[in-house]
């Protein structure tokens, strides 16, 4: 059971021995809202780095994904020793578009398929409405955030 998740920005500087120590039992490495537009491609040149350094010290690693760039935001992040991906989604199709990608990547990297998990984020209260079908859409799904 994860009971916290500190999120930090994938752009600035990480001290990983300090992150590894700070108690959490999720580290969500965020692609998605903590960076500006015009550092995303920065953030996911270092990404992937930054996942296979914290793997293996005592917390799940996680990386926040868009939806919307959902493609290249996995392509940058999925590594070994990476748990799940975190999306805000507003839809089962959202869902079901991220579950696609990762069907598609995990083998062509090498992990099996299946493996990366899904913790999800409701982005908007006509979600909360949908939340049955959001559910159901995926196996990979882990935990709900509102």
């Amino acid at each position: 059971m994860r009971r916290s998740k500190l999120v930090i920005p994938a752009v600035n500087g990480l001290d990983v021995p300090a992150v590894s120590r700070c108690g959490a039992d999720a580290v969500v490495l965020d692609l998605a809202h903590g960076i500006p537009p015009s550092r995303r491609a920065e953030a996911r040149s270092r990404v992937g780095h930054l996942v296979t350094r914290l793997a293996g010290r005592g917390c799940d690693v996680f990386v926040w994904i868009s939806v919307r760039q959902a493609k290249a935001d996995l392509e940058s992040c999925l590594a070994p020793g990476l748990a799940g991906v975190v999306a805000a989604v507003a839809s089962a199709d959202e869902v079901q578009k991220v579950e696609k990608a990762l069907d598609a990547l995990e083998p062509s990297l090498g992990l099996p398929r299946g493996q990366t998990q899904l913790d999800l984020v409701l982005a908007s209260s006509a979600a909360v409405l949908q939340v049955r079908d959001i559910l159901s859409v995926s196996a990979r799904t882990v935990s709900l955030n509102l």
